[in-house]
């Protein structure tokens, strides 16, 4: 029972797996390269020939998200979303990612707090900010609580008067002001009071 790799005849990013004769599985360049199949493997059994696909396409993974993370952070969500679209199995990606999260590799909750603190920092609302984690790809039972005790009543409300006086000092109008920071996310009643708290 051989197990050997060819180009996709329609797509040069894929390869194609064969088991003797038959289409095995769909793989894609970037998780399982040429170079992995140098030669012809051949296997006494099913078993024995599953048992080596699984390991391989695991490592391989495995491989290139920590390729991946020598080069920027990820979330689990991000990295479970790139592999899906690289054609990995499901119980490949499962592997992967606890291996990941058990060597420390991934912490979700700590890539959370830190965008939101970042995204804070530079003026972004909460609005703003739950847009853009749901737009990465993160539940928001995930992020939620992170949002709701970074994100303070009192957080935003320093965060609102500093970017007031910063505006006042570039002699904007109240309603030209108002519709900035509206469009930026913040609620108006909120923008409102801190207006009227400053203005005192």
């Amino acid at each position: 029972m051989k197990l050997s790799l060819s180009p996709h005849p329609f797509n040069k990013d894929l390869h194609c797996l064969f088991k003797d004769d038959d289409e095995y599985a769909i793989v894609h360049k970037k998780i399982i390269p040429s170079a992995a199949f140098k030669t012809v493997f051949d296997f006494g059994s099913i078993e024995e020939l599953q048992a080596f696909w699984e390991d391989l396409e695991f490592k391989s993974a495995k491989f290139f998200c920590l390729s991946k993370l020598s080069r920027k952070t990820y979330t689990s969500f991000e990295l479970e979303k790139l592999l899906k679209s690289l054609l990995v199995s499901e119980h490949a990606i499962n592997r992967v990612i606890e291996e990941l999260r058990k060597g420390w590799y991934l912490d979700d909750d700590d890539w959370i707090i830190r965008l939101i603190q970042k995204e804070m920092r530079a003026g972004a609302s909460s609005l703003a900010i739950r847009y853009k984690l749901m737009k990465k790809g993160i539940p928001q039972e995930v992020f939620h609580q992170h949002l709701k005790k970074t994100y303070t009543v009192e957080a935003q409300q320093d965060l609102l008067i500093k970017m007031i006086q910063k505006e006042t000092k570039n002699n904007g109008d109240r309603r030209r002001l108002i519709s900035k920071l509206v469009r930026k996310g913040f609620c108006f009643e909120d923008v409102s009071r801190c207006l009227e708290k400053f203005n005192k």
